[in-house]
């Protein structure tokens, strides 16, 4: 697909594995202007602005998934460009554009969120306005990722794979 194809579909239920649960935070990164991106022991995604609260937010995606499938989030991060990257236990590679930036100042000088979530009527969160695509690619059939990082050269970053390490560059979106 080449990140070619965007899923739409019901959000995370963290809160309510916050709260019926007492579920756990298994996985936690940190990327620009202090956003910290969560995911919980059940696959469910909060976010939070750190500089501005606190509080742990829905984020501005619904991240998709099959009901037939089991998608176990292996390892999330946040590149300098705010795109959030998250690696499961396929060989698929998701990426939100623009993840981390949650929020933008208003005409009067206030911070306001750049998205809006709502509870649809099965009592999932959905974000319906300005809500981020999730799209997707493959660095080729069985190449699981493990972990990202950043390279020295700002438009390649690294991808850690269970075949080895391989540069991606974030223009073409290719492996190098």
């Amino acid at each position: 697909d080449k990140g070619n194809r965007q899923f739409v579909g019901k959000n995370s239920n963290y809160f309510k594995d916050l709260a019926e649960s007492n579920s756990g935070i298994k996985l936690l990164c940190e990327g620009p202007d202090e956003t910290i991106y969560v995911v919980d022991e059940n696959n469910n995604f909060g976010c939070m602005a750190y500089k501005l609260s606190n509080a742990i937010m829905m984020p501005p995606f619904n991240f998709y998934t099959a009901n037939d499938a089991k998608k176990e989030i292996n390892t999330i991060w946040i590149s300098d460009d705010s795109d959030l990257y998250i690696a499961a236990n396929t060989d698929t590679i998701y990426f939100i554009p623009g993840a981390a930036k949650l929020f933008t100042q208003n005409a009067s000088g206030r911070m306001v969120p750049t998205y809006m979530p709502v509870i649809d009527k099965d009592s999932n969160f959905v974000t319906i306005q300005g809500a981020r695509p999730v799209k997707k690619f493959s660095l080729g059939k069985g190449f699981i990722a493990t972990s990202f990082a950043q390279a020295s050269d700002e438009r390649i970053f690294l991808i850690g794979t269970n075949k080895g390490l391989f540069e991606y560059e974030k223009r073409t979106r290719q492996r190098i």
